[in-house]
This record gives C-alpha cells, structure tokens and sequence, in this order.
C-alpha cells in the first residue's frame, strides 16, 4: 500500500474527467486549431519538447532511484518507456519541418496542462515498474493474457506511428524553407483514415494499458482519448473543406469503420 500513490491516482482520475468534459467544447491550442485564447504562443518545436520531456525526468527519477530496478522484467519495461519518449519527447518535437517566418502556433497553457499530464504519467509508471506491479519480479508475469494480448498491441501501434510521422513530416519539403503550404498524406494506414497517427497512439497506449495493468496506464488512454477522438473529427472535416480531391473513402480514425 502507498497512500501517496493511491492519492495521486484519485488526482488523476479527477483530472480525466475535466479533460473529457472540456472535451466536448474546444479543442487542445495547437497546430492547425490553435487558439490566442489559449495565451502567449510558442514555436511548436519547443513547445512539444518542453510538454513532453517531464516523463523522461519523472520516470527516470521514481525509477532509477529504486533499489529493484535493475532486474531483468523492470529493466525491460522501463526500456520500453525510455524509447516511447525517446521519440514522443526527444526526436519528435525536434524533427518536426517548420517553415521559415511561420507564426507561433503552440500555447503556453497547452504547455501547462501537459507538462502536469506527462509528470504523472512518468511516476505513476516509475513507481509502477520498480515497486508496484504485482508479480512483476516474476517471469510468469509475462506469460499472462494480458501481457500476450497488450504488448504486440503495443509494438505494432508504436511502430505504425512511427510510420505515419514519417509519412506527415516528409509532407514539406526540408529543402524549401517557404513550404508552409498543407498536403494530403498518402500510404501507410493514411489511405484508410484521416488521423493515422492519432489512431496509431491510441492503440499503442491501449496495449500498454493492458500489459502493464496499472493506473498510468489507463490515465494515459484516457486522457489522449479524450484529446485526439474529438480533434480527429474535426481534423477530417476540416481536409474534406480545405482539399476538393480529397479521398471520399477515408474514415476519420479507424480504418474500415469510424
């Protein structure tokens, strides 16, 4: 039992629940939907950066600092953590093509409620991995349904990400500092919906909800649930309006049905 945990969790479960039901009235101030309203604005490269490096920091810090975390399992899952932010915290903000001149388009309060997010997610996950997890010091652990089912759903989903950032960022040309102007995406899982990475990001963290079995894990596909279900319908209708040509038989997230 840790009561300082369990607590955090309850947070967390509140914090979810207004994250849902601010949902339903406005978008998250970023990219093609940002808002002024949202506040002062930052380039959307530093602005990821500093909203998702806190679970590096998070993690590592309630991770490395117990006394279980080198054993084989912990370390595995912790690896798998590291290299999710390796790409969401680290690569991914700093690949990201920004025209030269192009206007600020990442909000400081977007900053704000991510950075509490990304701090819980790294310590509900830390704490999970090196103390919490039942069983987890024990190899069965990983011969459960749940590890069988969540974790190739987990790689899969990172992979097709992976993918499909790929895919958007090789949309601008990195040769025309000038190119600001948006293009339809082709290949991979974007010749099936609109949103291949939302729905990509969504599934990864399905998976990790059901291998890992903890509250981290849920509190993350809930809140990215709640953010990115919304914005992909309005993300759809807003390609169907800006491109004439644009694919008629695309669904908005999941392929063949939503």
């Amino acid at each position: 039992k840790d009561p300082f945990y369990d607590s955090w969790v309850v947070i967390a479960g509140i914090y979810t629940i207004f994250v849902i039901l601010g949902s339903f009235f406005f978008s998250a101030g970023y990219g093609k939907f940002n808002d002024p309203r949202f506040g002062f604005e930052l380039d959307p490269r530093l602005g990821w950066w500093l909203m998702e490096l806190p679970a590096t920091l998070s993690f590592s810090y309630f991770y490395w600092t117990s006394p279980k975390a080198w054993e084989p399992q912990r370390l595995f899952c912790a690896f798998l953590f590291l290299r999710h932010y390796a790409n969401r915290g680290w690569f991914f903000p700093w690949s990201i093509r920004v025209a030269k001149g192009k206007k600020a388009s990442f909000s400081v309060s977007v900053i704000a409620f991510g950075v509490f997010f990304t701090s819980l997610h790294g310590y509900f996950n830390g704490l999970w991995f090196a103390k919490h997890a039942p069983g987890l010091s024990e190899i069965s652990w990983f011969y459960s349904p749940y590890f069988i089912i969540g974790y190739p759903m987990y790689e899969i989903a990172f992979w097709s990400t992976l993918h499909s950032e790929y895919i958007q960022r090789n949309l601008r040309d990195p040769r025309k500092n000038n190119d600001t102007a948006y293009k339809i995406p082709y290949g991979g899982l974007f010749d099936y919906v609109t949103n291949a990475t939302y729905f990509g990001e969504l599934m990864a963290w399905l998976g990790w909800a059901l291998w890992t079995r903890s509250p981290g894990g849920v509190f993350v596909f809930a809140v990215s649930f709640a953010n990115l279900f919304p914005r992909a319908f309005k993300q759809h209708e807003w390609y169907q309006k800006k491109f004439e040509n644009y694919p008629k038989n695309r669904k908005v997230i999941v392929p063949f049905l939503l």
